[in-house]
């Protein structure tokens, strides 16, 4: 914190299982700079910390429908071109 005024942190409280956040703020510095007083703050962040997760989940799905969108294009465009190829092969023999 030499630099700096604050620092964050989550952290899980053993006892109860909730999720809090404690911030170190510098208050006060002496004449060379050097931190004499700090305050600690705490917060409950359970909800923040649910719908962060909701969120992460609700990526994480759209991210994996993506790429199943992805492959089933890929697939079919494969699938399709194949048959057509052959037919139009064949029309090109026929043509001869």
């Amino acid at each position: 914190m030499k630099g700096g005024n604050s620092i964050s942190l989550e952290f899980r409280d053993k006892k109860y299982g909730r999720w809090g956040r404690g911030r170190f703020i510098v208050s006060k510095r002496d004449e060379n700079g050097n931190i004499s007083h700090v305050l600690y703050l705490t917060e409950d962040i359970m909800e923040e910390k649910a719908e962060r997760d909701k969120l992460i989940d609700a990526s994480e799905r759209a991210l994996a429908a993506s790429e199943a969108k992805s492959s089933f294009l890929s697939n079919m465009s494969h699938e399709i071109r194949t048959p057509i190829n052959a037919v139009l092969g064949m029309n090109e023999m026929i043509l001869r």
